[in-house]
């Protein structure tokens, strides 16, 4: 059994410890943040120097023209063929990671406009090439960037993706065993 003194330093320990830990929050950002979004996290986290807030865009998927070629029995014929459709998946990345790194870019000026360390705002894009679902990436990002908090902004949708909860923030509270998931409406 510990005397109160022993469990009073064991409480002074975890204090300093829990204060020079970073934890972090994954912000998921998809096309344009929505205002209401950045405005929430900047104030909850504004003058905060032990939380790293990640901006996390995911990629729309390659075009299905873009995924694989038709092939080809001879071996020169297909090599030029995949040669070239992985030139073309390279133009389309570069063409489709501009609008994003722009977003994600302004997302993370409106935080640091808001107060947060400009030193623990991040930046993350997923690949266009990762065949995952959004969700699926999502916790990926969250677990790599060790991230205990997802927050997604929760957007108007027809009345048959309510019905059959296909939103995305629907999905992640569904999913995301072990994180805790903040809903911003």
């Amino acid at each position: 059994m510990r005397t109160p003194v022993a469990t009073s330093v064991v409480n002074q320990r975890r204090r300093r410890k829990s204060a020079t830990m970073k934890s972090g929050v994954l912000v998921v950002v998809r096309g344009p943040a929505p205002d209401r979004l950045l405005g929430y996290v900047g104030n909850l986290f504004s003058g905060c120097d032990n939380v790293a807030v990640h901006l996390a865009y995911i990629a729309s998927a390659l075009p299905a023209g873009l995924l694989e070629t038709g092939g080809s029995e001879n071996a020169d014929v297909l090599e030029r063929v995949e040669s070239n459709l992985r030139a073309q998946q390279r133009r389309w990345m570069r063409s489709a990671d501009r609008g994003p790194l722009a977003i994600l870019g302004a997302a993370r000026e409106a935080l640091v406009r808001a107060g947060v360390p400009r030193q623990l705002v991040h930046t993350c894009l997923s690949s266009p090439l990762d065949a995952r679902e959004p969700v699926e990436e999502i916790l990926i990002l969250a677990r790599e960037r060790q991230c205990e908090t997802v927050v997604v902004a929760h957007q108007p949708h027809a009345w048959y993706s309510e019905l059959v909860g296909t939103h995305l923030a629907e999905q992640l509270v569904r999913q995301a065993k072990g994180f805790a998931v903040w809903v911003i409406d």
